[in-house]
């Protein structure tokens, strides 16, 4: 866990910092589950966050559709 966690931080996907009551942030808990070819895979539980995400729903149809969403 902590060759990953290090591995996030030098990536800048994540940062130690104290955590305080009044702090605008997420705090997320980090786990590893085993890989198929065996080895770890970290996974990070982000549902705080996405409670604050605005999730749009929309159908795509064509590569016509991708474009005009781009």
């Amino acid at each position: 866990m902590d060759n990953e966690i290090k591995s996030l931080q030098d990536k800048g996907a994540v940062h130690k910092a104290p955590v305080s009551d009044k702090d605008p942030g997420f705090v997320s808990s980090l786990f590893m589950v085993p890989k198929k070819g065996g080895g770890q895979k970290p996974v990070i539980n982000l549902k705080a966050l996405n409670n604050f995400v605005e999730y749009s729903h929309f159908k795509m149809e064509g590569i016509h559709m991708l474009r005009d969403l781009l």
